[in-house]
């Protein structure tokens, strides 16, 4: 459609970081599917042949802007930048106290790119997961319990150039332990609520539009948070159940269902706006990574 309509199209794709390829993690995959250089082809290929207006990536490696050859999202936003016009936002991991990893040791973290030509850039916004998490816990075991992951999530706050529209793009990549949803509920709720909260500050008629690797199926919690504004948590006998639980998680797990809880509360008051009319689904049926892929109208 002709994006005086509305239309922009959005490309969401964890593109696996070089430093997680590797044979322990995929013992039965032939090593040149995960050469680093090779993959770094087919996801640029992947992008060049759909052009979308937005992507959002996780797993992108980077060592903090120091030149070295692990440093992959140099690579990636160079070509982005040089070969189809887009500008991107990167965050990298943060953990519970507050930052993250020197330069010169490869970390991942997530991008959003957007087409120059289609989007007007207006802001952005990192999201450090682990100390908002640890902020709303009121004792030790539940800081320990929520504090461990070093998960975070960006917002770029984006205006459509030929409707003048805004639209909050929101990525993120969530805690994979699922044997401990409340974790991943609470890690959503902090992402959506900052995003409501940024989206709010950028007038009343702000979409909001999701890319990211949630760890999660339908019917999850996540799922069910994010599609209904109920998360839903746990009970702490559930997750003490669990094969990782302990009696210090359980506590903890008591703590942070009530944070969740207020959470929930906050988060219900904020008025969350979604494109409408967005699909996902495979263009094609070649033999190469996939990525989702979705047309939203504004």
């Amino acid at each position: 459609a002709p994006a005086a309509s509305g239309d922009f199209s959005v490309f969401q794709f964890n593109i696996l970081a070089d430093m997680l390829a590797t044979l322990e993690q995929f013992p039965t995959v032939d090593t040149t599917h995960l050469d680093w250089s090779r993959r770094r082809d087919l996801v640029l290929q992947e992008v060049g042949y759909h052009l979308p207006d937005i992507i959002t990536l996780q797993e992108v490696q980077s060592t903090g802007g120091d030149g070295s050859a692990n440093d992959h999202l140099a690579e990636i936003e160079g070509v982005l930048r040089t070969a189809h016009g887009y500008s991107t936002r990167y965050v990298r991991k943060v953990r519970w106290h507050g930052h993250g990893w020197p330069p010169g040791v490869a970390q991942i973290g997530n991008v959003i790119s957007w087409r120059d030509e289609a989007f007007e850039f207006i802001a952005h916004k990192e999201v450090h997961i682990a100390p908002q998490l640890c902020a709303l816990c009121d004792d030790e075991p539940s800081k320990m319990h929520f504090g461990r992951g070093a998960q975070v999530g960006l917002l770029v706050a984006l205006r459509h150039r030929k409707l003048g529209r805004v639209v909050v793009v929101v990525t993120t990549h969530l805690i994979s332990n699922f044997m401990e949803p409340v974790c991943q509920i609470a890690q959503a709720e902090v992402v959506m609520l900052a995003a409501a909260e940024f989206a709010a500050e950028h007038g009343p008629n702000a979409a909001v539009v999701l890319g990211a690797d949630l760890n999660s199926i339908p019917g999850s919690g996540v799922y069910s948070l994010l599609t209904t504004g109920d998360g839903s948590p746990p009970t702490t006998r559930t997750c003490a159940s669990s094969r990782r639980a302990s009696s210090s998680r359980a506590l903890a797990t008591t703590t942070a269902a009530a944070a969740l809880r207020s959470l929930s509360r906050s988060i219900s008051r904020q008025r969350m706006r979604r494109c409408s009319g967005t699909s996902l689904s495979s263009p094609t049926s070649r033999a190469r990574p996939r990525p989702l892929w979705g047309r939203s109208t504004i």
